[in-house]
């Protein structure tokens, strides 16, 4: 029984339901504690959301009121322990089995007793580490993954470059504000990316957590047979891909790697100053081009488009579209490799109803449901040929020509 949807009102039915669930839970800690990857997923995320339901019945509102207030430390104290290396202490501590004492930390960290106990009495209530006697610590299992350099990267990414954004939300929807929360929080009028440009180190620490956020992660090259469905017929002379807005070129340099024998060149175009620190790839020509001018290559197979829709709104992204329709022929498509979210969300969307916020509050975009995407191409005059999902985080390889016969022969 669902604790959440349970219609019953009954104590003893709902308190059946938890003996139930901590049954089950028990049982999968013991098999698999930390490491449930023995576990088929869905029963894992199942069980998980069971966890966040049963939480909303039991919490009282004023439980909920705090925990809403308090979250943002979780992220704060994490950024200060990894920074400062405090979970590296705490982890060899459970490595060892000899605790951690607090006046230890404080003189390698150089933090102050009475922070450092409040950063750990917090690590505590998360369940990263734990005491063990008045004033000694050590670190739980998860305490080592959350130390490594790809961990730092990320908490180090969303305190100090999307935190202070994110708290301009409510300014930025004021009567008469045309700013967004990124243009408020920086007070600035430069966009993100070009911001980042010119501020060397927050743009090398936002590449290398997007570098390890997707490096483990299944492909847009999986989610599609790109041989057969787009290369199939093609000579060396004839356009492959234009890697529209590519960035470093990372996914073309993928599609050269995974069909080595592909014939057909493959264009990365992007801004100048991008191309300009973009290294030399193997098989890529650069082009310089921004996508809100007339696309200058014609006659393409594949137009590919990588978390660039996302960036803008719905607008914009007509505007792209348009900008790419008299480069068409009946031979080319357009792919959208973007997230596609539920069409209905439901509270198993923790991660995924995030994000338009964030593209939101930095971009004035948004990640999409399906039914945007459906009306977006509709107001466009293009439509959707095909939509795959290659993720369970919804990322998708969106398919779209143009829906009126407009394009060259």
């Amino acid at each position: 029984m669902d604790p959440v949807t349970s219609s019953s009102n009954d104590p003893m039915v709902l308190i059946r339901t938890f003996e139930d669930l901590f049954g089950q839970l028990k049982s999968f800690n013991s098999t698999y504690g930390r490491d449930p990857r023995g576990v088929d997923d869905e029963t894992r995320k199942e069980l998980l959301e069971a966890c966040r339901k049963a939480s909303a019945v039991l919490e009282t509102p004023f439980e909920t009121m705090q925990r809403v207030n308090y979250s943002p430390f979780t992220l704060i104290v994490l950024r200060v322990a990894t920074g400062y290396g405090i979970l590296n202490f705490l982890d060899e501590a459970r490595l060892s089995g000899v605790p951690c004492k607090v006046v230890h930390l404080a003189k390698e960290t150089g933090i102050e007793h009475g922070v450092l106990v409040a950063l750990l009495d917090r690590l505590c209530s998360e369940f990263i580490v734990r005491e063990v006697s008045p004033d000694e610590y050590m670190g739980t299992a998860i305490c080592k993954d959350l130390a490594t350099p790809e961990m730092i990267d990320a908490f180090a990414t969303f305190h100090d470059l999307l935190l202070p954004v994110w708290s301009q939300l409510y300014k930025s929807l004021a009567p008469g504000e045309t700013r967004t929360g990124w243009e408020i929080a920086h007070n600035t009028e430069i966009q993100p990316y070009q911001w980042w440009e010119s501020h060397p180190e927050d743009g090398a620490l936002l590449h290398r957590y997007f570098t390890a956020q997707f490096k483990d992660l299944p492909s847009w090259l999986d989610g599609i047979d790109f041989a057969i469905g787009f290369a199939k017929g093609a000579s060396s002379e004839d356009v492959l891909l234009v890697d529209v807005g590519g960035g470093n070129g990372q996914e073309s340099e993928l599609l050269r790697s995974k069909f080595p024998d592909c014939l057909g060149r493959v264009i990365l175009q992007d801004l100048p100053a991008v191309l300009e620190r973009a290294p030399e790839l193997k098989r890529i020509e650069k082009m310089a081009h921004d996508y809100f001018t007339e696309q200058p290559v014609h006659g393409a197979r594949v137009y590919y488009f990588r978390q660039i829709f996302h960036n803008n709104s719905d607008e914009n992204c007509i505007a792209i579209l348009s900008n790419h329709r008299p480069a068409m022929t009946s031979h080319s498509v357009i792919l959208i490799d973007e997230k596609v979210l539920p069409d209905v969300t439901d509270a198993s969307q923790l991660y995924t109803s995030a994000l338009s916020l964030n593209m939101s509050i930095n971009f004035r975009g948004l990640e999409r449901k399906k039914r945007q995407w459906l009306k977006l191409m509709e107001a466009a005059d293009f439509e959707i040929r095909d939509m795959r999902r290659y993720t369970a985080f919804g990322d998708c390889i969106i398919s779209v020509v143009p829906r009126t016969a407009n394009t060259q022969a």
